[in-house]
């Protein structure tokens, strides 16, 4: 995230302004932006964003607003013939990624997915250019001031995929667009990439090859989470950077949630591209440890399974590799200091009570 350059001014990306954007795009289209607001449940017009008495977007506002837009654009655009791509086939793709090894493989199945589901009508490609992997992006056909929207939203929505399912933001990326270079003022409003690129041959996106060998480190428990505003937050900062400690921790939680042995220091810094010194260095200099992360793996996918699943306690034992319940209980009330069984009980009744305080969310 960050300033995006040109000859003549830097321009600060920011979500109001993406917003604001947005709404003025959608009012092209013969849509009243306030309608819209209106129909996100937001009290506040566009009159009161660009006069600047609203300054800031939570997330769940700011991921409301965009996918209404979004939805409004994609309906104007779509016909019986020509059908962008759903909420339900979206998440249906993320899930799919969700069994593959490497981010390679994850994108390789993304894209027959997409070609299964609308071919010509919006898909990518996987290509590699010596040490760059190159994804390249067939767009929805639209008025042309929204097929770049949306090869600009393609754009975020990928890059953030693919870091977020390899548990690391993706290095030395470019995104080159078929635009003219007039575009660049709408893309500084609705991009928050600086390394963005005009008047190319193909709409791509590009970074080093090497990642594509990254491991799949999420599970179907962290995609429920994700998906809460996903695809449609894809444009805004990052809650912080990922640590080490964090990518290890979420490569294990993996191989406990596939039942799958978790990997000696060796292996799992070969997945990762560092010797084992290195990754036991950078551990030590975030003052963590092979063993503390395996056991904070551990205790929070109990944590998921027991507020997200059914799975009776000696189950879970058995899912997270304790010898038995009792070993699995003893370890859960260290943890949290109750019970599994309490734990469930508490998370059970918290469900069932209303919660005033909760901000609009996706439908």
């Amino acid at each position: 995230m960050g300033k995006m350059m040109n000859e003549d001014a830097t321009v600060e990306y920011s979500p109001i302004g993406h917003v604001r954007a947005l709404l003025n795009k959608t009012s092209k289209l013969g849509v009243d932006p306030n309608t819209i607001l209106r129909k996100c449940n937001l009290s506040f017009t566009l009159s009161d964003v660009e006069s600047g008495k609203i300054l800031c977007l939570n997330r769940p506002h700011f991921s409301t607003i965009v996918r209404t837009c979004l939805l409004t654009a994609t309906d104007a655009f779509s016909s019986d013939s020509r059908q962008i791509m759903g909420r339900l086939d979206f998440d249906l793709m993320c899930y799919g990624c969700l069994q593959c090894s490497t981010l390679e493989e994850a994108i390789s199945r993304q894209v027959d997915i997409l070609h299964l589901l609308h071919d010509s009508q919006g898909c990518i490609e996987l290509r590699r250019e010596g040490d760059m992997a190159v994804v390249v992006f067939t767009t929805f056909p639209a008025e042309p001031d929204w097929e770049f929207i949306f090869v600009l939203n393609a754009f975020a929505v990928f890059h953030r995929l693919f870091g977020w399912l390899i548990g690391e933001e993706l290095r030395n990326v470019d995104f080159h667009t078929e635009f003219d270079p007039s575009r660049r003022a709408d893309a500084m409003l609705l991009t928050p990439y600086s390394a963005l690129k005009f008047g190319c041959a193909r709409n791509e996106m590009r970074f080093t090859a090497d990642q594509l060998s990254r491991p799949i480190v999420k599970n179907h428990l962290d995609l429920a989470e994700f998906l809460k505003y996903f695809p449609f937050d894809s444009c805004l900062p990052q809650e912080e950077a990922q640590s080490w400690a964090d990518t290890v921790r979420a490569h294990y939680k993996t191989m406990l949630y596939r039942g799958q042995a978790l990997p000696t220091t060796a292996a799992l810094a070969t997945a990762l591209g560092i010797s084992s010194a290195t990754l036991r260095r950078r551990l030590d200099d975030e003052r963590s440890s092979i063993r503390s992360i395996k056991e904070q793996a551990r205790m929070e996918l109990a944590v998921q399974y027991l507020d997200r699943s059914a799975l009776s306690i000696d189950e879970l034992a058995a899912h997270l590799d304790f010898s038995s319940s009792k070993a699995f209980t003893r370890a859960f009330k260290s943890w949290k200091g109750m019970t599994p069984a309490h734990y469930r009980e508490v998370a059970v009744l918290s469900e069932t009570l209303p919660d005033y305080g909760a901000a609009t969310a996706l439908n």
